[in-house]
């Protein structure tokens, strides 16, 4: 598969991501809220936010159809990554710091055409 978006266009999205739970947790100024305008973020893909403390997992939400802009789906998901999944209770504040965080895009999804359980399963 080839690579979607840039290395600079990933830390944009992690600083997006970052920023959005920061600033539900009360931040005066996260660091990725301010960030430049960028047709990339437009484009529409399945994105997932997921967040891990100390290697564990801590939240995950997203969607696998293309349905958001990149500038809105990864700020929604982060968020209720860190605060709505109900796996685990809400981000706090204490926490923040400890968390690290990781964004994937998702290529379209594809029809698979198959005739048969064992020819999928080769596929």
């Amino acid at each position: 598969m080839e690579k979607m978006i840039s290395e600079q266009q990933g830390k944009m999205l992690l600083e997006m991501a970052r920023a959005s739970i920061g600033k539900k947790l009360g931040a005066r100024c996260p660091s990725g809220e301010c960030v430049q305008e960028n047709g990339f973020l437009d484009v529409r893909h399945g994105i997932f936010v997921t967040l891990h403390k100390r290697g564990r997992l801590r939240g995950c939400i997203g969607t696998i159809e293309p349905v958001k802009r990149l500038r809105d789906g990864v700020r929604e998901n982060a968020i209720f990554a860190a605060f709505k999944d109900r796996r685990f209770s809400p981000l706090t504040e204490d926490e923040f710091d400890q968390v690290d965080i990781e964004v994937s895009l998702l290529s379209a999804p594809e029809r698979l055409e198959f005739d048969s359980p064992e020819e999928l399963v080769g596929a």
